[in-house]
């Protein structure tokens, strides 16, 4: 299971990244299960709406839906993965189907050589 979420940035990224980071970044868990019972980190795969970031075969195009909340195209980038605290995510209960979170999983593997 997959959820869309919203990431708190701190304050040390805000005082570097400035404009960038007063906003909440959103991106998609993709964690299949729990690591371990004191594993703090959620992996997330982030979301772009600007095509000029899309690596083709690596991207996965989410089109608007009423699952998803999206209200434009968007794009999850997988060569963008990255792990986060648990404590700076906040589920939305918006997500994407099991064939979209299958494939952003498998473009993940492939952009850390797992495939």
């Amino acid at each position: 299971m997959t959820a869309s979420v919203s990431v708190r940035l701190d304050d040390d990224v805000r005082a570097t990244l400035e404009s960038e980071a007063q906003s909440q970044g959103i991106g998609l868990a993709i964690l299949l299960r729990q690591v371990a019972a004191d594993y703090p980190n959620v992996i997330l795969v982030p979301l772009t709406d600007d095509p000029a970031l899309v690596i083709p075969g690596l991207t996965e195009t989410i089109e608007p839906t009423p699952e998803n909340a999206c209200t434009k195209r968007c794009f999850a980038l997988a060569p963008l993965v990255s792990s986060t605290a648990s404590a700076r995510v906040r589920a939305t209960g918006s997500k994407v189907t099991a064939e979209q979170l299958a494939r952003i999983r498998g473009q993940v593997a492939e952009t850390i050589g797992l495939r």
